[in-house]
């Protein structure tokens, strides 16, 4: 299971990066339609009465047409591409228009089908289209427009740029929005629901559970979760890269650490959860001021309640999910993070300061 959401996840990392190229492709679309905007005013500036007077012009703008469709086929080519669909299992549901219109990179712009003929060039007029695109312009109210006859349904599709490219940006804008809502639906159904709160709040505790033997079944023995639930979303937080696997012949599961701001922001912690927390940390931080007063090498013996430490050590000691975590560097961790213990953790001014101040509350 771990594997296969591993692929998945990769696949919608890379396919982030690929949406990113893709736009840079619908950039090309309108650069190419700011020029055919700009000439269509040079038009209008001039003294002629209509568009197919102004050779130089017409002639421009099919260029930029001719350009401005290879850039769409680039998009197109993309969009109904193996690795889209693996996401977005019918992504040209969304480009209804776009799929009409292409007839005009795939019969004339990308190469001529008069060059380079298919099967289905019979059921279009080849030789009009060919014209249409050089020396045979046609134009309405002062516009260019493309069209291609369907021989057999005796019908045209056209194409009128200075009209249409809003349609055409319109209907790209909601196929990313489509792709995208794909890529992080997941994400957003799992990341917000009851079980991956829960796992969180486990984790985030520096309790550690295992997938191996019966170890995962001692969490899930006090919650109505299903085990094949719970491990799907452990994969998840894996590929996410909330967790990490520790200790690999257990399967042991813990927080990154880098994540822990990102689970505040979320609100995934509950309070009694960050308040077991603190105590936890003001816990480890007495028993290095213990250490210290006494002399001690090793602060896990005060830690452990030997020297009147009175809280139960069962936050630490999980000897039911067996041994081999030294769950407890990470409250030693983010006491240094916070400026209460030095780099080889000890005790700073302020982390002295602050059991001092404790002492005197508790008078």
């Amino acid at each position: 299971m771990e594997e296969d959401k591993k692929q998945l996840f990769e696949a919608k990392q890379k396919m982030k990066e690929n949406i990113i190229q893709a736009k840079y492709m619908v950039d090309g679309l309108t650069y190419h339609f700011s020029n055919i905007e700009g000439l269509y005013s040079s038009f209008k500036k001039s003294n002629s009465e209509y568009l197919i007077d102004c050779e130089e012009i017409t002639r421009a703008i099919k260029h930029e047409v001719v350009a401005y469709l290879n850039r769409l086929g680039q998009f197109y080519s993309f969009a109904k591409s193996q690795r889209v669909k693996n996401i977005f299992p019918n992504p040209l549901s969304e480009l209804d228009f776009i799929s009409k219109i292409i007839v005009f990179r795939m019969k004339q712009t990308a190469h001529r089908a008069s060059d380079d003929p298919r099967n289905d060039d019979k059921n279009y007029n080849i030789e009009a289209l060919d014209q249409r695109f050089s020396y045979g312009t046609m134009t309405i109210n002062n516009t260019v427009i493309f069209d291609i006859y369907l021989t057999e349904k005796r019908e045209s599709i056209s194409f009128e740029p200075i009209k249409e490219h809003n349609k055409v940006i319109q209907e790209i804008n909601g196929f990313f929005e489509k792709l995208d809502s794909k890529i992080y639906e997941e994400d957003s159904g799992i990341l917000n629901n009851e079980l991956c709160k829960w796992l969180i709040n486990e984790l985030y505790v520096v309790m550690f559970f295992a997938e191996g033997d019966n170890r995962l079944e001692i969490l899930l023995d006090s919650n109505m979760y299903d085990e094949d639930e719970v491990r799907y979303v452990i994969a998840h937080l894996i590929t996410i890269d909330w967790i990490f696997k520790h200790n690999e012949p257990k399967q042991t599961y813990l927080l990154k650490r880098n994540m822990l701001i990102e689970f505040e922001k979320r609100n995934l912690i509950k309070n009694e959860t960050k308040q077991l927390v603190l105590e936890n940390k003001k816990r480890v931080l007495e028993a290095i001021y213990i250490a210290e007063e006494q002399g001690l090498i090793n602060f896990s013996f005060t830690l452990l309640g030997a020297s009147g430490l009175e809280k139960d050590s069962s936050s630490f000691i999980r000897e039911d999910l067996g041994e081999g975590i030294d769950f407890i560097a990470f409250y030693k961790e983010d006491l240094k993070d916070s400026g209460y213990l030095t780099g080889d953790y000890k005790l700073t001014e302020l982390g002295r300061n602050k059991i001092l101040l404790s002492k005197q509350d508790n008078k």
